[in-house]
C-alpha cells in the first residue's frame, strides 16, 4: 500500500534538464573560419572540428596548415577556405 502512495507521491517530479554544453570559439589561422570545440573533452561531438596546430597556430585542416606552411609561416595570412 505504501509503494503505490510513494510512487503518486513522487509521480510530479521530473529530472531536470542536462546542463548546456559549454563550447570555447577557435579561429583557423589560415582560412579565418570560426569554430566550436567543447570545454570538457566528454562532452565532445562529432560535429566538432578537427584542428592541427603548430607553433601558436591552428587550422581547420591540412590544407590550410599547408598553405601556411608555403607561405614560411608569415602574418599576416590569408587563405581560401578549403571545401571538403
Amino acid at each position: 500500500a505504501c509503494a503505490g502512495n510513494a510512487a503518486r507521491v513522487f509521480s510530479w517530479w521530473r529530472p531536470p534538464p542536462p546542463p548546456e554544453r559549454l563550447v570555447r570559439h577557435w579561429e583557423c589561422s589560415a582560412c579565418h573560419g570560426v569554430f566550436t570545440e567543447a570545454v570538457n573533452p566528454t562532452e565532445a561531438l562529432p560535429t566538432d572540428q578537427n584542428y592541427y596546430e603548430k607553433f601558436d597556430f591552428r587550422y581547420c585542416s591540412t590544407a590550410c596548415l599547408a598553405a601556411h606552411r608555403k607561405a614560411a609561416y608569415k602574418l599576416p595570412f590569408s587563405s581560401p577556405r578549403p571545401t571538403k
